[in-house]
Parts: C-alpha cells; sequence; structure tokens
C-alpha cells in the first residue's frame, strides 16, 4: 500500500520518542501550516504532545521568520537561547533546506515528500536520509 501525503511518514514515532527521552533537546514544530490545521495533523497521528510549541505559517508570511519566531519561543520554554548549529531544521523541501540558512541553523533534509535525494542534495542540506526509519543516525545529526 503507498502512502498519502497525510501519513505518518516511516520512523516518525521512534524518531520522536527517541529525541523527548533527551533531556537537554527541545522539540517544536515550524510548519508553512496555519497553527489549526497543524494541531490538527499532529492530533490524527497522537503526536502533537511531543511539540509543546512551535512557529506556524499563521505567525509569519515567510518562511525564514518562522525560525526567529521559533528561537524565541523555545528560549521562553527553556530558558536557553539556542544558536546556529544547536538548532536542526528538518524538512522534504528546497524551502526547509534554506528556511534557517540566515541563522546559521542546521538542515536535515528528508526525502519523504514531493523532492528526491538528488534533488534535495542539490540544495547542501547539512544531512539527508531517505526517511526516519535510520533513528539512531538521525537522532545524531541533529545532535552533533
Amino acid at each position: 500500500m503507498s502512502q498519502t501525503p497525510l501519513d505518518l511518514k516511516p520512523g516518525v514515532p521512534e524518531l520522536l520518542k527517541a529525541l523527548s527521552q533527551k533531556s537537554d533537546l527541545v522539540l517544536a514544530i515550524l510548519t508553512g501550516n496555519i497553527e489549526e490545521g497543524a494541531r490538527l495533523k499532529l492530533s490524527r497521528h497522537g503526536i502533537e504532545d511531543f511539540f509543546l510549541f512551535g512557529a506556524f505559517g499563521s505567525d509569519a508570511a515567510k518562511r525564514s521568520e518562522l525560525v526567529d519566531i521559533a528561537i524565541e519561543r523555545a528560549f521562553r520554554h527553556s530558558g536557553h537561547l539556542f544558536r546556529e548549529k544547536e538548532i536542526a531544521v528538518i524538512g522534504d523541501t528546497p524551502l526547509d533546506i534554506g528556511c534557517g540558512r540566515h541563522k546559521g541553523v542546521k538542515a536535515i533534509a528528508v526525502a519523504t515528500g514531493g523532492h528526491s535525494l538528488e534533488e534535495l542534495l542539490l540544495h547542501s542540506p547539512d544531512h539527508l536520509f531517505a526517511d526516519f526509519t535510520p533513528c539512531e543516525a538521525v537522532v545524531e545529526a541533529i545532535l552533533r
């Protein structure tokens, strides 16, 4: 059976569980979706509790501005001002790879959407995966 865009991608539950057990890590959602729509998508898969806050398309018109909003909200949540490679943006489009470049964040691309590994590689992500099933490798990419 093939996946649809609304299906949870392979390895996501395991990855979220592994990341949520890291006490020095803060998980946030950054998406071009409006907050209500994003929350509905997360709850559809039972993963909404992993993301206590985030930055949404309803917060800013430009995706790159969402990184700044997420950083500010992470600071308010944790008291730590995250900088550059301490921050990882994970996404499946060239826009996701580029959205945090102005802040020097780590771009982790995953070919679970409409772009192939080869297409994503052209945009020079820091790390590139076919999906999230190499959970340990994705966690390491986020942490290093």
